[in-house]
């Protein structure tokens, strides 16, 4: 996966250890560089890959997805109330 911060996709990533790669908004450098990065190593691709699958599967699936929207309308209903 090759995503920039405006997607929110630093909840998906693994800090340290990401299932793909984060870029600049409107950086084509960047885009260029992580895409001849991709394919010049095809085992570390296919292992982010492999990765970002699993932590799809383990960590976003429709309960999971329920399970945060339930909490963060909590957090924000108790910050209301302040």
């Amino acid at each position: 996966m090759i995503a920039t911060p405006n997607t929110g996709v630093e909840d998906f990533f693994t800090p340290g250890n990401p299932e793909g790669w984060l870029i600049p908004v409107d950086d084509v450098e960047s885009l260029i560089k992580v895409l001849y990065e991709a394919k010049s190593d095809r085992k570390s691709t296919r292992e982010r890959g492999l990765k970002g699958a699993q932590r799809a599967i383990n960590g976003f699936s429709l309960e999971d997805y329920d399970r945060r929207a339930r909490e963060n309308f909590a957090k924000v209903m108790v910050a209301a109330s302040l």
